[in-house]
């Protein structure tokens, strides 16, 4: 009968060998990113694009959410609608990017919180879409460009601004 210590130096190496061949341990979690923040105009069309990258190339997914429910949910008429995924190969990852595209942007845009979701087999990667824009009703703020967040309060399906 092997000694302890010899039965456990064993069972090490063979614990080493056996889980040295896969790679899913090496594998990074996704990642994900938005610029810092989007200055809309309303009325206006407008592309907002985000960016994620996943070791896993043939399982990666990246979606968008509207108030943590599908875009095409809370859209149903298509006034916000999501581009198609574009992958570029990147060494052993993949790059993906997909982009919300908004028809004519307005209030419920503003009030609705976006998240770009990157999701693999290692874990789940998200970014909220900030936006910041002046106060057209206040000189002062448009004098000295400072951004001015909104308060919307939530009434029925989207939000509004209180």
């Amino acid at each position: 009968m092997p000694s302890a210590p010899g039965f456990l130096f064993l069972a090490f190496l063979w614990s080493c060998t056996c889980f040295h061949g896969t790679d899913s341990a090496a594998k990074l979690p996704p990642s994900v990113s938005i610029p810092q923040a989007y200055k809309p105009l309303f009325g206006q069309k407008m592309n907002v694009s985000c960016q994620g990258y996943t070791t896993y190339p043939s399982s990666g997914i990246i979606y968008w959410l509207a108030n943590g429910t599908f875009v095409h949910d809370l859209y149903s008429e298509e006034e916000v609608l999501q581009e198609d995924t574009i992958e570029k190969a990147n060494g052993t990852g993949l790059i993906l990017r997909r982009s919300l595209i908004f028809r004519s942007f307005t209030t419920k845009d503003w009030c609705t919180t976006f998240e770009c979701i990157v999701v693999d087999p290692s874990g789940l990667a998200q970014k909220t879409l900030t936006w910041e824009t002046s106060d057209p009703a206040d000189p002062k703020l448009n004098r000295e460009k400072k951004p001015r967040k909104w308060e919307c309060t939530c009434i029925g399906k989207g939000r509004m601004p209180s």
